[in-house]
């Protein structure tokens, strides 16, 4: 399946908080609580994608529990 390509900068718009650029970019190298973001790097932009946005929450809320 296809997914809906975002760059960092826009998919900081879909987590609840809006943190900034270079968090997100972290999230993607280190991660967050041992989840990573997934993510790929075409040139000199970082992209993930909205689906990608939504694994990772999910991931997220899941080592919680």
């Amino acid at each position: 399946s296809t997914e809906s390509l975002l760059t960092l900068y826009q998919a900081r718009t879909l987590f609840p908080s809006e943190p900034c650029y270079d968090t997100v970019l972290r999230w993607t190298k280190g991660g967050f609580r041992g989840v990573v973001l997934e993510s790929i790097r075409s040139g000199r932009q970082h992209c993930t994608s909205r689906e990608a946005v939504f694994r990772f929450m999910k991931r997220i809320d899941e080592a919680d529990e």
